[in-house]
């Protein structure tokens, strides 16, 4: 076959077309609730003036820092949260798509497969209940009444974060709305996105002083029967406990409560089930408290390579500046524009030190508040060697001291995250040297008995850091 013989070339470009994905069973983008009692959130909140760096790394102005804020949560600071992290920031027309949502938070194919609910007692302008948001109309649909946190708060085994805070939002994947594009592999982007609705939801919080965690450990079963959702269509992910009250009572507990409304079946006989996301996602689930209590104290593990000669330090913001963290998540959006010049070391040490601090996360005591490693491919970083490979490692055996260093050998740096939060070079992945121009993060697995669940949020991103190619100018101005 020669050059100008195009039938392999014909047959790869045929065999490869997205020809499976029917326009006309796009499922739609929101759920609704038409029946149900709707309660419409404000909208005259000023966005969160806290600089973008500070937010991320869970730091206010104020000096608070590891997400506890001691703000009191009321029906505009929730729906200010809610509108930061879920909602739709702007809209736009486009010839052939017709009126277009902007979200938030970021969402691959721009299908939003994440929903969120909120478990919430009595809080000022609010009444306790179960609610489901509505981004696109900026309203909790009721679907509870009554104050249902005990009963949640018994399916995360006696979380303390939950028991005590006055909302949690429970963030859930529709698995048809991104395997109608990605079929199996949309179950990875389902966490993908929620992981990006938390990033904003952990520095919004953080930023304009609510308190906040990341609960993952529950009874899968008992939370989905209270939001109403059928797992093998629609399943809970996580849940984030906002705002802190006293601990709910026994009395709280409401399992018997009617749903009040059920969601409107737009894409039901159209829609397409794929065992294998099915079968994954009931593999990770947690049946009782027993499990629940097993898997949050599992013991997380993790071989590093070894690593010699220092070459620099991570270092903290200091005096970099960056714009207020609801700008940031305004101005969000793809880009194609790219800077060439090589960022600077400070700019690049500040963006890391903020996005890979600690989380308030509930697995395991000595767990650093991450299952996932980063890798960072350095191509253009000023005083680091072209085409590097950074390794952000989570655990305290990263580090010695305080303001460790950087180290090297052979071509490939290794970023360790811990007390000595430093940055190491060694025989790693050598062939992805010269791969693109800007730090790219790429996951790595931790080993241990994780457990399937554990390997499952090795996917969602709590930390989001979308400088790559740009300096960090979204970031720092």
């Amino acid at each position: 076959m020669g050059n100008r013989d195009t039938r392999a070339a014909n047959s790869y470009h045929q065999a490869t077309k997205l020809s499976y994905i029917n326009l006309g069973a796009k499922p739609p983008i929101y759920k609704s609730y038409a029946g149900a009692p709707q309660a419409s959130l404000p909208t005259d909140f000023d966005p969160p003036g806290c600089p973008t760096l500070q937010a991320v790394a869970g730091v206010r102005a104020s000096g608070l820092d590891d997400h506890h804020g001691t703000e009191p949560l009321d029906i505009t600071s929730l729906a200010r949260l809610l509108h930061f992290s879920a909602g739709v920031v702007r809209r736009g027309v486009l010839p052939r798509s017709g009126e277009i949502h902007y979200r938030a938070a970021a969402s691959a194919g721009a299908l939003y497969p994440v929903e969120v609910y909120l478990v919430a007692g009595d809080i000022p302008g609010l009444k306790a209940g179960v609610y489901h948001f509505s981004p696109a109309e900026a309203s909790l649909a009721l679907l509870r009444e009554g104050d249902h946190r005990r009963e949640l708060a018994e399916a995360a085994g006696g979380e303390e974060r939950v028991a005590t805070a006055r909302v949690t939002l429970a963030l859930s994947a529709v698995f048809w709305r991104c395997a109608w594009k990605y079929r199996e592999r949309g179950y990875r982007y389902c966490h993908w996105d929620a992981g990006t609705m938390l990033s904003n939801a952990l520095a919004v919080a953080a930023g304009t002083g609510l308190p906040i965690g990341v609960v993952t450990g529950f009874h899968d079963g008992r939370v989905n029967r209270l939001l109403g959702l059928t797992p093998k269509r629609e399943a809970v992910l996580c849940l984030a406990p906002v705002g802190t009250g006293s601990e709910v009572s026994a009395a709280g507990l409401l399992p018997d409560a009617p749903l009040l409304a059920v969601p409107a079946e737009d894409s039901a006989g159209s829609e397409i089930s794929y065992p294998e996301i099915v079968s994954t996602h009931a593999a990770t689930c947690l049946t009782s408290a027993d499990q629940v209590t097993a898997w949050r104290s599992a013991e997380n593990t993790l071989a590093h390579p070894a690593t010699v000669e220092a070459v620099g330090e991570l270092e903290a913001a200091g005096d970099l500046t960056s714009e207020p963290i609801g700008l940031t998540i305004l101005k969000r959006g793809s880009t194609r524009r790219f800077e060439r010049g090589a960022i600077p070391y400070s700019r690049f040490a500040a963006i890391l030190d903020a996005a890979t601090r600690r989380i308030p996360v509930d697995f395991g005591d000595q767990a650093p508040g991450t299952l996932v490693d980063a890798y960072i491919i350095a191509n253009a970083v000023e005083g680091l060697e072209a085409g590097g490979v950074l390794l952000l490692a989570r655990g305290a055996e990263a580090g010695t001291a305080e303001g460790g260093g950087l180290s090297r050998r052979g071509r490939t740096p290794v970023l360790r995250a811990g007390p000595g939060r430093r940055l190491q070079r060694c025989d790693l992945l050598p062939g992805l040297a010269g791969a693109g121009a800007g730090p790219v993060w790429e996951p790595g697995i931790p080993g241990g008995a994780v457990g399937g669940r554990r390997q499952d949020w090795q996917r969602l991103p709590v930390c989001s850091f979308d400088g790559a190619g740009r300096n960090g100018d979204d970031l720092l101005r």
